[in-house]
């Protein structure tokens, strides 16, 4: 639902400054039916993830940068049947945009198309903006539940904290 919404919030404004069209850069990873963000996530974590693309990724390079500037944070593989992965990576691509820029310009280079569309996508603003609202929905609603559902005990041990979510947005 939140892709739907972020693929028509993009569409309405395709001809603000910020607007999602697909460029240059980008236009080898694109599909009509996938929001710019979404796409930004996806190609992140196919270059930067563990286990994602061993030919035109830099994950171990990466990882080390990220080590060495003392931040723990990773992105996950993108699987698009797992829900939790696009709010996880969201928020993770919006904490390191920066780091991840730096890295690919400065240290690593620009090798590859993937990269270069990485690049171009994370500079983008409507996809930085879309990766936040992702983000915060990750922070506030889908990371505390997947910790419950995980946690002991039954689903239907959920129905209070579903109420209490329900109570709170409205």
């Amino acid at each position: 639902t939140a892709e739907k919404v972020i693929h028509k919030f993009e569409a309405i404004n395709n001809d603000a400054p910020f607007g999602a069209a697909a460029n240059s850069q980008t236009k080898h990873f694109t599909n009509n039916t996938e929001s710019g963000v979404a796409r930004t996530i996806r190609t992140c974590a196919k270059a930067l993830a563990r286990g994602a693309d061993e030919k035109s990724g830099c994950y171990r390079s990466f990882k080390n940068y990220l080590d060495e500037i003392n931040k723990k944070e990773r992105l996950e593989r993108f699987l698009g049947n797992r829900f939790n992965i696009l709010f996880h990576d969201a928020e993770i691509l919006f904490y390191l945009k920066n780091d991840i820029i730096n890295f690919i310009e400065n240290i690593h280079g620009v090798t590859n198309l993937l990269l270069q569309g990485v690049v171009s996508d994370v500079k983008e603003s409507m996809h930085i903006a879309g990766c936040k609202a992702l983000g915060l929905c990750s922070k506030l609603f889908t990371a505390p539940f997947w910790r419950l559902i995980e946690s002991k005990g039954n689903i239907l041990d959920m129905n209070d904290n579903y109420r209490c979510m329900m109570t709170f947005l409205e």
